[in-house]
């Protein structure tokens, strides 16, 4: 009689991938280890991986913090034979709170967190373990100095370097450094049955976020390279958390490939020269080492006469005002956003351009990600950049005889703005509100329902957007 497996359970699974931006000071591979043809390397490599922990991420958008634990972990078995298993959260939390990410929004970007492991190292588990259930538990912590002392033990190499995207860079760097940080777009073809361990082929209009994961083999079927991976959505994952996608398919869509190594010193040395890339934005409350950076910057216009000490404090955001006197950049608010990053950068300042109610919202919800999903602990979802949950639609489909759903929102800005102007069509209206109608009656409407506009909870979202305005 054929044995049959039980029914598989059916699980929201969360992803958690920011996209790095450019950066000049990048270091590839190739820039200190030449690759080789691929047709001298092996057709097939596929290391034993049973000595690593499969890890299940559930709902959280950690899974850049999982894919750096599962690393360290190889790590630690390869060179001293010992399985060990890290903290997710530790360098999750830790990395968010150095690049001052907000609370509300989940994830990490590979390079800030590949940096926190190079630096700053990684807990064991024991030291901070996988307890909590939200994300807001999940980040709520004050992390002892004994644990981040201890941390600092498990630092990897002296730093780490990007992996072009073609055939034999990423053979070579398998062979060579067994694992290999990968950033793959998430959607329905991630959904597979037990047992079976290839992806689906992917589709650009239907890309849900970015997801996180380590190549740690490949093999070579009816002459195309599958790339093999360790996901961190549990043993029901492909085999045993394991499974394969096909390069070719996938190669237009893979970003921010990188690995841990010793790069050459004259190579750094001649990235140390390069200028500070101001990728992220800043203001008071955030700390780490882009401030550090900024503050050696005003320092130089004469504008920070402290020590730089990486906290973005009140002397900072003065300094940072004093700059944007300086250099006309308006509004003079103290907060390092796109027009200030730009002339740091040494790039044109962009010319005076008064954002719009919608552009203010969208920065507010999704900071401009068309496939951002948020609410996850929720009934319903939010989609899109303008972060629409399915009662939303369902109003706007009643009133207008559409179809919608939140879904929809994803990737698709033009659809989502509509959304939002029905939306505002049917509540924002002076018969609703009893007066007329202004930007924080609309902002607020959006954020929370026909009524708004009354509640005190949306106040604090209404300022949020109007510091944009």
């Amino acid at each position: 009689m054929k044995k049959t497996l039980p029914k598989q359970k059916e699980i929201e699974r969360g992803t958690g991938t920011f996209l790095n931006e450019h950066d000049d000071r990048d270091i590839f591979v190739d820039e200190f280890i030449p690759t080789v043809s691929s047709s001298v390397l092996p057709v097939e490599f596929l290391p034993d991986q049973s000595h690593l922990t499969v890890y299940d991420q559930g709902k959280l958008g950690t899974c850049v913090a999982h894919q750096i634990a599962t690393e360290k972990q190889d790590q630690e078995y390869r060179e001293i034979n010992k399985k060990m298993d890290f903290s997710r959260r530790y360098i999750y939390s830790l990395t968010r709170k150095q690049i001052g990410l907000p609370d509300s929004n989940e994830g990490l970007y590979p390079r800030s967190a590949d940096k926190m492991l190079v630096s700053k190292g990684i807990a064991p588990e024991k030291d901070l373990p996988e307890t909590a259930k939200t994300h807001a538990e999940y980040v709520a912590i004050d992390i002892p100095a004994s644990t981040i002392l201890n941390a600092f033990k498990y630092r990897v190499a002296d730093n780490f370097a990007f992996v072009a995207v073609n055939e034999a860079a990423i053979k070579q760097a398998l062979i060579n450094f067994k694992g290999v940080g990968c950033s793959m777009p998430y959607g329905a073809w991630w959904k597979m049955k037990r047992g079976v361990d290839v992806l689906g082929t992917p589709d650009a209009e239907k890309i849900t976020g970015w997801h996180r994961i380590r190549l740690n083999g490949y093999r070579t079927v009816k002459g195309r390279l599958q790339l093999r991976f360790q996901n961190s959505h549990g043993k029901d994952f492909g085999k045993k958390g394991l499974a394969f996608f096909d390069f070719e398919a996938f190669r237009p869509f893979i970003r921010d490939l990188s690995v841990y190594t010793d790069v050459p010193s004259t190579l750094l040395e001649q990235v140390k020269e390069l200028p500070y890339a101001f990728n992220l934005d800043l203001r008071r409350g955030m700390s780490g080492y882009d401030v550090l950076q900024l503050q050696k910057r005003l320092a130089k216009e004469g504008l920070f006469g402290f020590e730089p000490d990486g906290n973005f404090g009140p002397r900072t955001e003065r300094a940072v005002k004093d700059y944007q006197t300086k250099y006309k950049i308006t509004p003079v608010s103290g907060y390092v956003g796109p027009k200030t990053r730009a002339k740091l950068n040494g790039t044109t300042v962009l010319p005076e351009l008064k954002m719009t109610l919608v552009d203010a919202l969208i920065k507010v919800e999704s900071n401009g990600n068309l496939y951002a999903i948020g609410d996850l602990n929720l009934k319903h979802k939010a989609y899109g950049p303008l972060q629409i949950r399915q009662p939303y639609c369902d109003d706007v489909n009643r009133a207008f005889g559409t179809k919608h759903k939140a879904e929809d929102m994803l990737g698709n800005k033009e659809l989502s703005v509509w959304v939002y102007t029905k939306y505002m069509e049917l509540y924002a209206t002076e018969a609703n509100i009893g007066g007329p109608v202004t930007d924080e009656h609309r902002a607020r409407i959006h954020n929370g329902g026909p009524s708004g506009f009354k509640r005190a909870s949306t106040l604090e979202y209404w300022n949020k957007v109007k510091s944009f305005l």
